[in-house]
């Protein structure tokens, strides 16, 4: 939940830099601030990639059992609710696996809307620099 409030919040952000900036200072300062939260979403990113890792590393012998379990279906006989358990285990970490991944990409998305709105930002720092006007 945490994270989501995060993401959501440097989305709100990254969507509202914007606009006609004409100042070099202010354009610097725009820039430093896309940096800290390209910075951010970095450190977010990498915090979900190891627990996607560490979630996938703990599936596995998981997987594999339920894998082993549903291999003939329908089953010779009904499944005990130990191997029930080991089934929806499996499913369970499925499902966390794939809002991990979705979390991700949404934040893979957010540092690709951040690059490309610092890259706009240092193209009008650049003009500005040469002494044109920035639109």
């Amino acid at each position: 939940m945490k994270r989501c409030v995060v993401l959501v919040l440097a989305l709100l952000v990254v969507f509202s830099v914007g606009g006609i900036c004409g100042d070099k200072e202010e354009v610097k300062a725009q820039l430093e601030e896309l940096a800290g939260q390209q910075a951010h979403l970095e450190t977010l990113w990498t915090q979900l990639a190891t627990e996607r890792n560490e979630v996938l590393q703990d599936a596995t012998p998981v997987f594999k059992q339920a894998t082993e379990l549903v291999r003939i279906l329908p089953p010779p006989k009904p499944f005990t609710d130990k191997e029930k358990l080991v089934i929806m285990t499996a499913l369970y970490y499925k499902e966390y696996i794939t809002r991990l991944d979705m979390q991700m990409k949404m934040v893979e998305l957010a540092m690709n809307e951040v690059k490309a709105k610092m890259d706009i930002l240092i193209n009008r720092y650049n003009v500005l620099q040469k002494g044109g006007v920035a639109a």
